[in-house]
């Protein structure tokens, strides 16, 4: 089996995850009440839950997407999405080491306009940040050490 995911994000920006290996199966992991909370594209790599993760609100919806080794620590992209209402993308950026690492964009869930745009370093804010509004106007930004 081969996987291929293509995550689309908004600004026209588009991400494609590719993994090409023999899949073990997808594992999924449940909510008490039955529901999906989490799948794992599975990769032959020691058995473990390597690849893409899928996390899932209690309602159903998709709330995460992200890329883990086979040790379990996120290094790669990762998508966030709003689970109340429609069911639209939230942010986008990348973890290193499980930690949020590089630029990260956020959208206002009413209007899928950008909301902030900031740059993370080993999971802290660094550099500038710039927040809009949620007709797309800049507001103001604020800079990080």
């Amino acid at each position: 089996m081969r996987l291929k995911k293509h995550l689309l994000f908004s600004l026209g920006l588009f991400l494609s995850i590719s993994v090409t290996a023999q899949a073990q199966a997808v594992k999924k992991d449940y909510y008490p009440d039955g529901k999906v909370k989490r799948t794992f594209d599975v990769i032959t790599k020691n058995g473990k839950g390597a690849g893409l993760v899928t996390l899932f609100a209690k309602n159903g919806k998709i709330n995460q997407m992200q890329v883990v080794n086979d040790q379990g620590i996120a290094n790669g992209p990762f998508s966030a999405f709003y689970t109340q209402g429609a069911n639209k993308l939230q942010m986008f950026g990348s973890f290193k080491n499980s930690k949020v690492d590089g630029r990260i964009v956020t959208f206002h869930q009413d209007t899928g306009n950008i909301e902030v745009v900031g740059f993370y370093r080993n999971g802290k804010k660094a550099g500038k940040w710039m927040l809009y509004d949620k007709n797309g106007k800049f507001v103001k930004s604020k800079i990080y050490n």
